[in-house]
């Protein structure tokens, strides 16, 4: 079913195998070539189906793929200027494995940059830094000697061990074992908690290195799943609760209509009950609900094509329960038991139809992709 979150490129894992479809111009097909033509039918990436390597997770910026394997090895591929891919600049063509010999546990991928945290609680990032998104003290595009293959930043967490990452626009989240919430990257809006030297949550703020902040109200040992987009965080919490902090039209708040949201704040504001599985992209969220029920929420105007809803809203399937979703930077894909599956928002490059680069408004309609070995 498709799980990827790219900008014009569709991804799925299916029985373990990387499936690919849409854009594939700078390299994202993975099979050597650089462009693949976007109309093309999905196709599979030959290197794990022939080195019989099975991948678990898989992620995506605006153009690069990150996928994680049952072993705890990390790939890179598709479009690198910055080193995002961790397999050096330029443009891959072929998955390369990234943090040799690290057994990594959770995988993320920012628009231009990456992340991954090991079972060791370690956390590495490489790629594009102009905004402090590596963490590791620059504001610097790539890493110096990015060139290499596999240059990949250690994290300094200040003696802690992380068993949660979380990687949103030009940002990154650890919750770590002994309690703490810290974050890097851009502060816009007070995505990673009080903005120094500000007494309102507006503009940017540069954040270097893992810096510790608050949640206030949150018990930071009951956080499940953390997430963000752009100017804004959230936590999944151990009960099914979801609260949201930093640009207020992003989590359910609805704004003023003003080019600064009013609302935006530093304090966590409750989004939402009842919660399994919850999804966080730019300007957007997802969630299904334990009891199977299904709501998006974010931003409604620019280019966000509406798929939200300004406050947490219900999508009523007229195809059957949804069993799972995924996503991309401005659309949706959902499928439900019997198999389908069904597209929803920004439809560029064939993503969402074979025959059509049409944008879709709820409840979407049914993806037809064949799936073909190339």
């Amino acid at each position: 079913m498709p799980t990827g979150s790219s900008l014009d490129t569709g991804l799925s894992i299916h029985n373990g195998e990387v499936w690919v479809w849409g854009f594939r111009g700078s390299g994202q097909q993975g099979n050597g070539t650089m462009v693949v033509n976007q109309r093309s039918a999905p196709t599979k990436v030959k290197i794990f189906s022939e080195q019989n390597i099975k991948i678990v997770a898989l992620t995506a910026g605006a153009y690069h793929m990150i996928a994680l394997d049952e072993n705890g090895d990390v790939w890179g591929w598709g479009q690198s200027g910055y080193g995002e891919t961790g397999c050096g600049t330029g443009y891959v063509t072929t998955p390369c494995k990234v943090l040799n010999g690290k057994k990594i546990t959770i995988i993320g991928a920012g628009e231009y940059f990456s992340a991954a945290m090991g079972e060791d609680g370690k956390v590495y990032t490489w790629g594009h830094g102009i905004y402090g998104q590596r963490g590791d003290g620059l504001r610097t595009s790539y890493l110096k000697n990015a060139k290499q293959p596999g240059t990949v930043h250690e994290v300094d967490l200040k003696g802690e061990k992380a068993r949660l990452l979380g990687v949103a626009y030009e940002t990154a989240y650890v919750v770590t074992h002994s309690g703490k919430v810290m974050g890097w990257g851009d502060n816009e809006d007070c995505e990673l908690g009080v903005m120094t030297g500000k007494s309102i949550c507006s503009g940017h703020e540069y954040v270097t290195t893992p810096r510790e902040f608050t949640l206030s109200g949150i018990n930071p040992n009951n956080i499940i799943q953390i997430t963000g987009g752009n100017a804004w965080g959230q936590v999944l919490l151990n009960n099914g609760e979801v609260w949201g902090w930093g640009r207020g039209a992003s989590v359910g708040q609805t704004s003023n209509g003003s080019t600064h949201y009013t609302n935006n704040s530093a304090t966590p504001r409750k989004v939402l009950d009842n919660v399994a599985y919850l999804y966080g992209r730019y300007v957007g969220s997802a969630a299904l609900t334990k009891s199977g029920k299904f709501y998006t929420w974010g931003q409604t105007s620019g280019s966000a094509f509406d798929i939200y809803g300004h406050k947490p809203t219900l999508r009523e399937s007229p195809h059957g329960v949804i069993e799972g979703f995924g996503g991309g930077k401005e659309h949706l894909y959902y499928w439900t038991f019997d198999g389908k599956a069904y597209a929803v928002g920004y439809g560029a490059a064939y993503k969402l139809l074979p025959n059509s680069t049409k944008n879709i408004p709820w409840p979407g309609e049914e993806m037809t992709f064949l799936l073909e070995d190339d």
